[in-house]
């Protein structure tokens, strides 16, 4: 068990927390080089909307099968993490930020296991999750807590 930050505490998120996902969403993909962003074609200011978009309704409609992690430290939202519960037996790490304010204190890693112990609440036996193959500071938290590497894929976009 990663070591919780001071003050932190994770919940369940409810659909009323969407606005406040979105904010770290907002701040979290800044800048953040997604696979929708390597595409020339494609807006940047628009790449960075879709992400926040993606996390503000994946609380809004949070549910059961589908639940919203979030962190908080005095009142503050901190960081999130949506999952999805694929099959019976496997659930998803889907999209998740920590606010930059609190990067390098451990907050991402504590999130991440509240994640696999929710995973294990639904009696899911694999956990799966991906991100861009570069993106190895969350690879490197993945992997302190369990996660195995298995494959490797490219995103191609084409336009006619």
């Amino acid at each position: 068990r990663p070591a919780c930050p001071e003050g932190v505490t994770c919940r369940l998120a409810a659909p009323a927390d969407a606005p406040a996902v979105a904010d770290i969403a907002r701040a979290g993909f800044a800048a953040y080089m997604g696979h929708y962003h390597a595409d020339p074609n494609l807006d940047s200011a628009a790449a960075d909307a879709a992400y926040v978009e993606w996390a503000e309704t994946s609380t809004a409609r949070c549910s059961h099968q589908a639940p919203v992690i979030v962190a908080e430290r005095e009142g503050r939202m901190t960081g999130f993490l949506t999952l999805r519960k694929n099959t019976v037996d496997e659930v998803e790490l889907v999209l998740s930020a920590v606010h930059p304010q609190f990067n390098g204190r451990g907050l991402y890693s504590v999130i991440i296991h509240e994640g696999l112990k929710l995973a294990q609440s639904l009696d899911a036996d694999r956990v799966i999750t991906s991100t861009q193959i570069d993106n190895r500071a969350v690879q490197r938290v993945w992997i302190r807590q369990g996660f195995v590497p298995i494959r490797s894929l490219h995103t191609l976009h084409k336009w006619f």
